[in-house]
């Protein structure tokens, strides 16, 4: 089984191999105004409520959500924030692609839900996308037999 560390490291991983995203953090949404001096655009993940263990036909498994922010400042020229908000929803479906399509395919089923588009938010007046992303992993490890 990935643990909730592994799942996270894995997404600053994606996060510091991408070309036009700078900073990942992760926590509580109040996280989010603790990083007004942080490079930008950045990626923020968000723990959520999630349904846990699920037995289905193949055996347990596990699901966590998260809520993905993938968040950039407008420059003051860019008056509607056109070009931020079509960049940082690409680096979304990058992040995305970097666990559907890369080598974590086989561990991991994610699945995005919703994107919502974030406008002129947080102390720092950030634009962006915000995105609702399940991920289940195989439970197999959560057994009786591998308690302590």
């Amino acid at each position: 089984m990935i643990n909730y560390k592994e799942i996270v490291d894995l997404f600053e991983t994606a996060v510091s191999d991408h070309k036009y995203l700078k900073y990942f953090r992760f926590g509580t949404l109040d996280n989010i105004d603790s990083t007004i001096n942080s490079p930008l655009p950045m990626a923020f993940l968000r723990p959520v409520t999630s349904p846990g263990l699920v037995t289905g036909t193949d055996g347990r498994s596990r699901e966590l959500t998260f809520e993905l922010y993938v968040l950039d400042q407008p420059k003051l020229s860019d008056e509607d924030g056109r070009g931020v908000l079509s960049n940082t929803e690409q680096a979304l479906y990058d992040l995305y692609s970097f666990f559907y399509d890369g080598s974590y395919q086989q561990e991991l089923d994610i699945t995005m839900a919703t994107i919502i588009p974030v406008n002129e938010a947080f102390q720092n007046r950030l634009s962006g996308w915000v995105a609702t992303i399940s991920i289940v992993t195989s439970a197999k490890g959560i057994s009786y037999c591998n308690i302590p």
